[in-house]
């Protein structure tokens, strides 16, 4: 999966694919000599599983043709994550989930909550804030570019009106201003 920008709601995101995180989070967060993703399964599925139960999960069409959708809690639980993390299966039936990603701000997050413990809500809050500044600096933009689709609709429309027959017959409407 290439790198994102797609818009999902209102914040613009950079995300990776779950497993790589699974493995930057255990190569950050313990025996920093070891290759990313060296570990056993069972714990590169519980790595998976803390990163998706502190922040939130993505799904993508591998080949891109639909935006990323944040999935819901509720969509996560009952899931058992199974090669390190690739794979998110269901004991209740439902359809397994592969093509999952995290935002990679978020990835720092849960290296840093996993280094320091005892400062978890500090640390949360600091990348919550940094995310709403985020938020806050795209809905700036998106208000911008909101602006100027609204002018050019009404530029748009006044020349549209401007070349339609005049009802009296008399040719096209002559241009106000």
């Amino acid at each position: 999966m290439k790198r994102s920008t797609d818009s999902v709601g209102a914040v613009s995101h950079s995300v990776i694919p779950l497993a790589l995180a699974v493995g930057v989070v255990r190569n950050k967060t313990y025996e920093a000599g070891h290759a990313a993703g060296e570990g056993s399964e069972g714990e590169l599925n519980m790595l998976a599983a803390f990163i998706a139960a502190t922040v939130t999960i993505y799904e993508y069409v591998a080949d891109g043709s639909a935006a990323l959708r944040a999935l819901a809690r509720h969509e996560l639980d009952g899931g058992l994550f199974r090669q390190a993390g690739r794979e998110l299966r269901f004991i209740d039936g439902r359809p397994a989930k592969h093509e999952l990603a995290v935002n990679a701000t978020d990835v720092a997050c849960v290296v840093s909550l996993l280094k320091d413990p005892d400062h978890a809500a500090r640390i949360r809050s600091g990348f919550v804030r940094k995310r709403a500044q985020e938020i806050k600096a795209q809905s700036r933009q998106l208000i911008e570019q909101a602006g100027e689709l609204r002018r050019a609709a009404a530029h748009s429309r006044a020349e549209w009106i401007a070349m339609q027959p005049d009802p009296c017959g008399a040719g096209p409407r002559a241009r106000a201003g």
